[in-house]
Order: C-alpha cells, then sequence, then structure tokens
C-alpha cells in the first residue's frame, strides 16, 4: 500500500513539471511510419521553400545589421556628452579603485564591473567596449527572434528583428550620440534589457518543460537586472513574475507544489544583490556597500531629482492634458488610417488566387500613398499612442488566456505575450506621455515598438482570419507602412552619420565626430602638452571622455556636474572632495543645459563650486574655441592650480 502511495505521488510531481505542456502529443508510431515512407521518397520542391523561409528570416536580419554597422561605423558615441563615464569609470575600477566610495555612481554595479572585466580581458580601449557591445546585441537580436516566433510566426519576428536594428541598435535622431546599443549613455539600460530578454526566456522555458532549473536560470537573471537600473529593474521583475505565477496557476498546482517553483525563483533573484553586497563590504563598511547595491533605487522618491524640468519634459508630465490630447490625436490618426485596409481584408471571401491579388494591390495602394503624404505623417509623435495600446494588448492578452486556459498550447503562447506585453508597457512609464524613438527612446520604447509591429503583422491579422477575412491583406497594407517607416528614419541617420568627419583618438580609442570633434582633439593637444603623465584632471562638467582618452585620473570621486548630479550628490560634498584632492588642472567643458531649468554651470546653478575654483585655479592662454558658459558657442578652457603662498 505504501508503496502504491508512492508510486502516486511520484506521477503526480512528474505531472505537475509538464505545466502548460501540450495535450495532443503525436502518436509515436504514425511519426515513426510516416518518417520511413518520406525516406523513401525524394526531396520536393515544398521541402525545399520549406528550408529557405526557415532561415530567409535571419539572412534578411544578418544582412540588414551589416548595413546598418556599416553605415554607422565609429560614429556610435558622443564626443562630449555621457559615453565618456562609460569608458572611464571601469577603466578606473581596473585600476583598483572601488565604486561608490572612490567614484560616485547612482546607478548598480552590473555594468561597470562587467566592462571593466572586458578591459582587463581584451584591453583598455574604446572599441574593447564596442565589441562586448556588439555581441550583447547580437544576443538580443536572438532572444527577440525566438521569443517572438513563439508567439506570432517567422515573419513577425523577422519584422521585429528588423526595426530593432534600424531604429534602436544603431539608430542616431538627435545631435548628441549615445542613443544607441553600440555606445549606449548607461550601459544599465542595453544590460538590463538584455537580462530582462533572457528572464521572460527562461520563464517560457519553465512553462513548457516545468524544469525547476528554468525557474532559477529566470530569477537569477531578475537578480542581475536589479543591480542595472531601477526602472528597468521594475519592468523585468514584473514582467518574469507575472509569467511566473499564471504558469502556477494555470498549471492546476497549488500548496506546497506551488511555492517550490515560485520560491525557487524567488529565491535565485536575491543571489546577485547578496553577493554583490558581501563583495563590496570587502572594500567598505556594510552599510556603503547595501546603499551602493541598492543603486538608482535609494534615488527612486528623491524629489529634487524628479521634479527637474528635463525628467518632466522627458514623461511628458509637464503638459499632462496637451500631452494626453496630443496621443488620443494620434491615435485616431492610426485608426483612419488603417481602416480601409481592415475593412477590405473582413470583405475579401474570394478564391485564395483573388485574395492574393487584392491583397497585393491594397499593400502597394498603401505604400505609394506613405510616399504622397509622407510629410503629413507624424514623425515626431508616431509612438506617443503606445502605453494606450500596450495596456488595451495587455487586457485582450488576458481576456484571451483566462478563456482559453484550457488549451494549453494556446494559454502558453498567451502566456509569453502578455509578458512581453507587461515588460514593455512598463519601459514606457518613465515616458508615458511623451513616447518617441529618439533620445531615451532608444531603450524605453524599444520593446513597445517592436510589439506594435508584431501585434499589426500577426495578431490583427489572426482575428480578422477568425471573422472570416483575410488577414493577409492587412498584413501587407502594414508591411508596406513600415518599411516607408524605416526609409524615413534610415535618411535622418544617414544625415547626422554624415556631418561626423573628425576622427577623435588614436587607435582602437578612435571614433568619428561631429565638427565638436575638432575642438575636443586640440583641447588632447593642450592636455598632453601642459601636463606630465601623472597629473590629475577634473572636468567641469560633463566631457570625462578627455580624461578616458589622455589617461588622466580624476582624484575627486565625482566625474559629472550637470545640474541633475550636483543635486544627488550634494555641491558641499563636491567642495569638500575639491578641498581635500585637488586636481592639478580643470577643464571648463561649454555645456547648456537649459532643459534642466538653468543655462549655465557657474553663473545659474553650483554658484559656490564656480566660486571654488576660480579662487585656487587660473586660466592656462585662450580657450579652444569660445569662452565657456559665456554665450551659445562651445568651447573648453584648460585651468591650472595656483601655487599656494608661503608665509
Amino acid at each position: 500500500m505504501e508503496n502504491e502511495q508512492e508510486a502516486g505521488k511520484s506521477f503526480a510531481n512528474r505531472k505537475s513539471k509538464s505545466l502548460l505542456r501540450s495535450a495532443h502529443h503525436p502518436d509515436r508510431h504514425a511519426t515513426t511510419e510516416k518518417a520511413k515512407s518520406s525516406d523513401s521518397l525524394p526531396v520536393n520542391a515544398a521541402v525545399r521553400w520549406r528550408g529557405l523561409y526557415r532561415w530567409a528570416g535571419l539572412v534578411l536580419i544578418l544582412s540588414v545589421a551589416l548595413f546598418m554597422l556599416r553605415l554607422t561605423w565609429l560614429t556610435w558615441p558622443d564626443p562630449i556628452v555621457d559615453f565618456g563615464r562609460e569608458l572611464y569609470v571601469p577603466w578606473r575600477i581596473l585600476n583598483g579603485q572601488t565604486l561608490y566610495t572612490q567614484i560616485a555612481y547612482h546607478n548598480g554595479p552590473f555594468s561597470p564591473y562587467l566592462n571593466a572585466i572586458c578591459f582587463a580581458i581584451s584591453g583598455v580601449s574604446l572599441m574593447s567596449v564596442v565589441r562586448l557591445n556588439l555581441i550583447v546585441l547580437v544576443g538580443v537580436l536572438w532572444l527577440l527572434y525566438l521569443l517572438i516566433k513563439e508567439v506570432a510566426d517567422r515573419i513577425a519576428a523577422t519584422i521585429g528583428c528588423i526595426t530593432f536594428v534600424v531604429l534602436f541598435a544603431f539608430g542616431h535622431f538627435v545631435p548628441i550620440g549615445n542613443y544607441n546599443w553600440v555606445c549606449p549613455y548607461s550601459h544599465e539600460i542595453t544590460h538590463g534589457i538584455a537580462l530582462s530578454l533572457l528572464a521572460i526566456y527562461f520563464v517560457g522555458r519553465y512553462i513548457r518543460s516545468g524544469a525547476l532549473w528554468s525557474a532559477a536560470a529566470s530569477g537569477l537573471s531578475v537578480g542581475f537586472v536589479f543591480l542595472t537600473k531601477v526602472d528597468v529593474f521594475l519592468a523585468g521583475s514584473v514582467a518574469s513574475a507575472v509569467g511566473m505565477v499564471l504558469a502556477v496557476w494555470a498549471g492546476g498546482i497549488g500548496g506546497r507544489a506551488a511555492a517550490r517553483p515560485l520560491g525557487v525563483w524567488v529565491g535565485c533573484a536575491f543571489i546577485p544583490a547578496v553577493t554583490c553586497a558581501m563583495l563590496l563590504s570587502l572594500a567598505m563598511p556594510p552599510g556603503e556597500a547595501v546603499h551602493g547595491v541598492l543603486g538608482s533605487c535609494a534615488h527612486l522618491f528623491d524629489m529634487r531629482g524628479i521634479d527637474i524640468p528635463f525628467f518632466r519634459n522627458v514623461s511628458g508630465t509637464y503638459d499632462t492634458v496637451g500631452n494626453a490630447i496630443r496621443l488620443l490625436s494620434v491615435t485616431a490618426y492610426y485608426v483612419i488610417a488603417l481602416a480601409p485596409a481592415a475593412l477590405v481584408a473582413l470583405r475579401l471571401r474570394a478564391s485564395d488566387r483573388v485574395r492574393l491579388i487584392g491583397a497585393t494591390i491594397v499593400g502597394v495602394s498603401y505604400g505609394l500613398g506613405f510616399l504622397l503624404a509622407r510629410r503629413y505623417f507624424p514623425w515626431e509623435d508616431w509612438l506617443r499612442p503606445l502605453p494606450l495600446l500596450m495596456f488595451l494588448l495587455f487586457i485582450a492578452g488576458l481576456i484571451e488566456f483566462f478563456g482559453r486556459r484550457k488549451e494549453r498550447e494556446v494559454a502558453r503562447r498567451q502566456l509569453m505575450w502578455l509578458m512581453m506585453i507587461c515588460f514593455g508597457g512598463l519601459m514606457l512609464l518613465k515616458m508615458i506621455l511623451n513616447v518617441h524613438v529618439w533620445h531615451y527612446g532608444f531603450g524605453q520604447a524599444m520593446m513597445g515598438t517592436i510589439l506594435l509591429f508584431v501585434a499589426l503583422v500577426n495578431w490583427l491579422p489572426r482575428i480578422i482570419d477568425r471573422w472570416k477575412g483575410h488577414g493577409q491583406t492587412f498584413a501587407i497594407s502594414v508591411m508596406a507602412l513600415w518599411i516607408g517607416i524605416l526609409i524615413g528614419h534610415l535618411v535622418v541617420v544617414n544625415n547626422f552619420v554624415s556631418i561626423k568627419k573628425h576622427t577623435v583618438g588614436e587607435g582602437p580609442d578612435a571614433f568619428r565626430a561631429d565638427w565638436r570633434g575638432f575642438l575636443l582633439n586640440k583641447a588632447i593637444e593642450g592636455i598632453n602638452a601642459y601636463m606630465g603623465p601623472d597629473q590629475t584632471l577634473t572636468t567641469f562638467i560633463d566631457c570625462e571622455m578627455l580624461n578616458f582618452l589622455t589617461r588622466r585620473r580624476n582624484p575627486i570621486p565625482y566625474g559629472n556636474f550637470n545640474p541633475h548630479q550636483v543635486v544627488i550628490f550634494g555641491e558641499g560634498n563636491i567642495i569638500e572632495a575639491l578641498e581635500k584632492s585637488p586636481p592639478d588642472y580643470a577643464a571648463i567643458v561649454h555645456a547648456d543645459t537649459r532643459e534642466y531649468g538653468v543655462r549655465f554651470f557657474g553663473r545659474d546653478f553650483a554658484l559656490d563650486l564656480w566660486e571654488w575654483i576660480q579662487t585656487h585655479y587660473r586660466q592656462v592662454g585662450r580657450a579652444i574655441g569660445a569662452q565657456p558658459m559665456q554665450s551659445d558657442n562651445f568651447g573648453i578652457a584648460l585651468m591650472e592650480r595656483r601655487q599656494p603662498h608661503s608665509p
């Protein structure tokens, strides 16, 4: 009797592991017979076309990626803004400095330490980071392809990946670079998104197989996302948690059996943060180590930073009513533009040949119509409806999931779709009323934009087919618009790339920049002429690229002095650090920070800091370009420390 009970428990455990595995398995005998019969048949055209279809999408994605790589070659970083920090911080970590104590940093430790490891393996250079980021980019492309193919088909996966490559991976839509995946302004964005997609992928593996190692791998991925940036962690963790909870619920397991996979997922999610805090505590007090691991979470409720006009402009909350109206108006634009294709698709009920001809005519008409009316396309606002669309897609996905949860394969696919929609929607919170493809959109709007096109070429056509229409007609029309949108954005990318004619740096540090690159080269020449190799340099404001390219150390922990950073770290703390360890030289780099509500360093903000600099430093020669912080013209000034007077 006891043996029978044990056998029953073993059977129940095996059954619970296959949570949403399809209930309809092909008959093995029939499969074997089919295989035997197919072996005796010659390879026909259908098999060849099936193989071509399987690989055509991947070849097309690779071709577009290589084209974009060639088009934007070495134009990815900005010479002044942000990206210098992404090189300087891991270089200093490699040289023995500790994050958070000797280097002020307000994000998690994952990205700078990963880039430091990259420097240790392949050498300290810009190209070392570029190669690592291209590997990350390829991994994200592969994950996107697998995830989209899982919920849609190969065509939708191809469209989604090409959208990522053209608009986000290599995009350049504003004068400042850095808003791409090769040289991002913050690696926490790209690394966090990659890890979040990995977490969603492993939840999908758990849904399919019920293996606890998949739940553990997903939890670990979420734990590493926590060590990047808080907004990405919020989106990735919630999306993965939704998938895990609904998977356990749909699998019909409860009690201790349900607690087991969820406990494994949660437990593994804590491992990276706890391990990182323990390692950091070897070099600093435990309290500082925990504060560092919390990263940007520690500043989440700091209203001094959130209330800065820059972040209200990014989110669109500076004009909530006006931006909400623009969101609805662009939504109406899409409804009016796509309604004819949807109506034609619903009315087509003829033979397959007639349907194909009709779909081709409608698609060509949409493409030509877009070319003729492209000036009326809302280029700057075309992604504003994305939060509303993500919400509607999520609600529709929930309804279908709960309505068809007993159809295991359908439920599994819907659950994957829900996780992706949840992730894409939550990533939009930072720019909820002002979603755009440029600037922060390269990371925040990436997933939502991809899923929008996937929904238009796969999800809506399936609904039209269900209503006895011809969904392919609608899909072809959307693809015509999609091609026009990509071409329009490619023109902008080419315009910005073509003006980057000045080579900055040498060897593996070299990259191309606009006219500012010429002045940066002059500043590098001046620094190398005036300064000894062991003398220190602090740059005000931003432009840690000067520190990296000249390999000059900044003796204070702070390296970016824009209004937000001054608020976060405190002007008094910065002055105190300068008093303790003053740099030999200071570089004053012009920056107009009106987007933060104040224009010039030393005139409109950081007045005490500027007074300290003027008291202890004097300018060396004339400024390179215009005198910084005096007009709209760019320039760089080098200042040397005054020698202390003898008693």
